[in-house]
């Protein structure tokens, strides 16, 4: 019986290999020009400049790659190239791309995978066409200026997937479109810092599951600068961007989202459980394409049952979305508070604005559906008919609405920043709103008419 085994996983083992090339680990340093010559590694020339991966290729540990500067690679169905030896991965253009792209191909590869444990890998001037990236190492990537676009969804949920625990990544100046999952992403329970600067996601999430563009766990520090989310409103599954601490880690977990424009999606922002987030200076507008607005449709959205998050949440535009602010949860919510000393720890200055977040003549531009007092002071509430308590009042859902929730503490507000307060008049058009920046929206979302009176409370879903 022993025997039998043994020549059953030999077998099996000799499959595996005939369909994968491994180099030999002795110091050797490729390109695919190298990897071409050898006949059993399965890279084929393909033209000038051009390759072709007929099986898995990897570089082993003790190997190293050294990249083209120009170059094409066709990978074949399935195929994926990984690095688990050095690679140097910096160059002016490499395309990555389904070695059959005739009409009607089937052709799915794999991409590229990055198995280094010893130091992060560099990529940059990459095309991942119809194909992933991801990382396996301890060590991480630093990736800038690559395309990622048409994600198959063959390497994960992510056309970008983030692991090992613990790795570190950089993502700036890259551009993410048409994928069909999530652009960036990582396992639940993996805590990988990230810093994702100056990017572009446009139109990911085309399977339309529930997943963001942007799909990240909580870490030391997690950051997305200076970038540019619109959605596809055809796929009403697909939220913005998502930081989770769904296996309750318990640490001090730092979330940063600043001077991003997000827009189109199911939903804007969530931030889920325990965590540290500052979200501001972001433009969140028209995240309203979620068919029932008891399942989202939030512009930002604090989700901690456990009442573990802190959330600091300033400057930022919130306009045309089924919900702004939601609230479910949190330890301390903090919206805008100019009650106390420019120097204390609790001040923000709010300066959030706040247009037109509603549906069906419902206007709820501010929504605690929590028992915790959250601050809101210092705020532009543009979709009030007056700078008024009373009239502010309607577009907050609070304790004043139902006595088993906390209560929105908006005053003292901000009166309309200069050269905005004909905002006020976005509705004066039947069937037309007006951005912040002047452009006309038209077909605003319906959902569920909601009432405010007979003490009902409206239990929101996390997205």
């Amino acid at each position: 019986m022993k025997s039998f085994l043994l020549l059953a996983a030999l077998c099996g083992s000799l499959s595996a290999a005939a369909d994968e090339y491994i180099t030999a680990g002795d110091g050797t340093i490729y390109d695919f020009g190298r990897l071409a010559a050898i006949a059993e590694s399965g890279v084929q020339p393909a033209g000038d400049a051009a390759y072709t991966l007929t099986k898995d290729v990897t570089i082993a540990v003790g190997d190293s790659f050294d990249i083209e500067q120009s170059v094409r690679v066709g990978l074949a169905d399935g195929v994926r190239l990984t690095f688990k030896g050095g690679a140097r991965l910096e160059a002016t253009r490499v395309v990555v791309a389904p070695a059959d792209t005739s009409a009607g191909s089937t052709c799915a590869p794999y991409g590229i995978v990055v198995d280094n444990s010893t130091h992060a890998t560099n990529v940059s001037g990459f095309v991942f066409d119809r194909c992933g990236l991801r990382s396996m190492g301890r060590c991480g990537l630093n990736i800038s200026r690559c395309d990622f676009c048409q994600h198959n969804g063959v390497s994960g949920s992510a056309a970008l997937l983030m692991g090992a625990d613990g790795a570190a990544f950089t993502v700036r100046d890259c551009h993410f479109t048409g994928g069909q999952r999530s652009a960036i992403g990582g396992a639940a329970n993996y805590l990988n810092p990230v810093v994702i600067e100056r990017c572009t996601f446009i139109a990911n999430g085309q399977a339309n599951r529930n997943a963001p563009q942007l799909n990240l766990t909580v870490a030391d520090s997690v950051v997305v600068r200076g970038c540019v989310l619109r959605g596809d409103s055809s796929r009403n599954m697909v939220g913005g961007i998502v930081v989770s601490n769904l296996m309750n880690f318990s640490g001090d977990y730092r979330t940063l989202i600043e001077d991003c424009h997000i827009s189109n999606h199911r939903f804007g922002i969530a931030t889920y459980m325990r965590q540290q987030a500052t979200l501001r200076r972001n433009q969140i507008v028209n995240n309203c394409f979620e068919a029932n607005p008891m399942n989202g449709g939030s512009g930002i959205n604090i989700y901690d049952p456990n009442s573990q998050q802190q959330a600091h949440i300033e400057g930022n535009r919130i306009e045309l979305n089924l919900w702004g602010i939601t609230v479910i949860g949190g330890q301390k919510v903090n919206a805008g508070r100019t009650d106390v000393a420019t120097d204390d720890a609790d001040y923000n200055p709010g300066q959030n604005t706040f247009l037109n977040n509603g549906f069906d003549g419902m206007v709820y531009d501010f929504y605690n559906n929590s028992a915790a007092t959250v601050y809101a002071q210092g705020n532009y509430w543009l979709s009030a008919t007056e700078p008024t308590a009373d009239a502010i009042e309607q577009c907050v859902y609070h304790q004043a609405d139902d006595a088993q929730l906390g209560p929105v503490i908006f005053s003292p507000w901000a009166t309309d920043p200069a050269g905005v307060a004909v905002l006020r008049q976005t509705t004066a058009t039947a069937g037309e709103s007006y951005t912040l920046d002047g452009r006309r929206v038209q077909g605003r979302c319906h959902g569920l008419v909601l009432k405010r009176d007979g003490g009902r409370t409206i239990k929101l879903m996390a997205r």
